[in-house]
């Protein structure tokens, strides 16, 4: 009878926590490492309660022995009393639970296996459940984590709005169009330029700053706007404020797709203005001037000229020039603007850059299709050097290495031709239609 008594016992302390993965026995071998698990998925956050800790334990059986029931049932007893005494289940209230990403997921799901508790995430809080030992140290460890999930959730937050306000990009020798830094290192820069600009307006010297932000590792000379690579000069740097309220010409017409003409009337000023350049050199008739509208190029453009304008000897960085061209490229130029691979295919002998004419009669030679069009652009030259043949950029200005002239001319002391191998340098601003 006994024996039997003592079997059924056995039984039943078999049976209660073979069934639960939870149970006091099942708690207990996951924290002397009696329980195995599979591979545990990570946490969806789609969920507003995540199981961190969810897998499949195999059940924990603890077989008792002893001279009598009563003495088994104490031994029962006692163990079940240790183990709730050493079993904890606490709640942590941390800002940044929300932030976690799935590498985070990760991380928790490591400090739940490297301490044997149990995790579940909740929108704002993480209920850690185990050994007292085990829950107190993964608390403190998932504090931590919260924490710089948080802080760079902040960071994320800061760089998005600097973004919206200020561009920082970069310009390689030979390269024709400005690269955007990523959001981080943009954010960087900016704070980094602003301590600068504090720096110099009180006289103080100013030298180049480290700056390594989502990926980016570099040295910004803000003196010379240059990026350093390895101390030596990689790129030209350009900052663009893009909360100018004067980025967009005050007669633009609102609501206008990019590169959409807007015709002008022979009576308007600024129709006047075209059709007097036009005239000096050029003796054919004037069908249609009309304006062009693209907000994308216009406000590229105004950065690269801010940009030149603090660092160019020339009084005046911008013309208005000629450049004529077959009746299909003149679609692609308003929409896209000027890009060497559609533009400058019809002459080299000053570089192979697009080309731009003081009088209208030169740029007439190029015009093709009908109608005849050709346009008139903004054209940032800045600071020019005489060109040659198959030249693929400007050559370097004089002890400065990285930084180039911005184009170059076919006759230095008058020029007559200017050729530029950035397309943000050029706005297309009118079309002019002639026969």
């Amino acid at each position: 009878p006994f024996q039997q008594e003592f079997n059924d016992e056995l039984f039943n302390i078999q049976l209660s926590h073979d069934t639960s993965g939870d149970g006091i026995l099942a708690k207990a071998g996951r924290w002397f490492g009696l329980s195995s698990s599979s591979n545990p998925q990570a946490p969806s956050t789609a969920s507003s309660s995540v199981d961190v800790a969810r897998k499949a334990e195999q059940p924990v059986v603890l077989s008792i022995f002893g001279k009598s029931m009563a003495s088994v049932k104490k031994a029962k007893n006692e163990i079940d009393t240790f183990c709730k005494d050493q079993y904890k289940s606490v709640q942590v209230k941390v800002e940044g639970v929300g932030q976690m990403n799935n590498n985070d997921h990760a991380q928790l799901m490591q400090i739940m296996e490297r301490y044997s508790v149990h995790m579940e995430i909740t929108q704002d809080r993480v209920i850690v459940s185990g050994h007292i030992l085990g829950v107190t140290n993964a608390r403190g460890e998932v504090l931590e984590m919260a924490a710089n999930a948080a802080e760079r959730q902040r960071e994320e937050q800061y760089a998005l709005r600097t973004s919206k306000m200020v561009s920082w990009k970069y310009t390689t020798p030979g390269s024709t169009v400005d690269k955007d830094y990523n959001m981080a290192a943009n954010a960087r820069i900016e704070d980094a330029y602003q301590v600068h600009q504090l720096q110099a307006a009180a006289g103080q010297r100013t030298r180049p700053v480290d700056i390594a932000a989502g990926g980016f590792h570099g040295t910004i000379d803000f003196a010379t706007m240059t990026e350093l690579r390895s101390g030596r000069p990689f790129a030209a740097v350009v900052r663009s404020d893009l909360t100018k309220k004067d980025l967009i010409p005050s007669d633009w017409e609102k609501g206008k797709v990019d590169g959409e003409l807007i015709q002008l009337l022979p009576a308007d000023p600024k129709y006047q203005a075209v059709e007097k350049q036009f005239k000096r050199t050029s003796g054919r008739t004037i069908t249609r001037i009309e304006r062009i509208q693209n907000q994308n190029l216009y406000t590229t453009f105004q950065a690269k000229k801010d940009a030149m304008d603090r660092k160019s000897t020339n009084k005046s960085n911008e013309l208005r020039l000629f450049h004529g061209t077959d009746n299909a490229t003149v679609q692609k130029i308003r929409v896209q603007g000027f890009n060497r691979s559609f533009c400058g295919k019809n002459a080299t002998m000053y570089g192979n850059g697009v080309y731009f004419a003081v009088a209208a009669s030169y740029s007439e030679r190029y015009s093709q299709g009908n109608p005849l069009q050709m346009f008139q652009c903004l054209v940032l030259t800045g600071d020019f050097a005489q060109g040659s043949q198959n030249m693929l950029s400007p050559p370097a200005r004089p002890g400065l290495g990285v930084d180039l002239y911005d184009t170059t001319v076919d006759n230095v002391g008058n020029p007559t031709i200017y050729v530029t191998y950035h397309d943000s340098q050029v706005y297309p601003e009118y079309l002019i239609t002639f026969q």
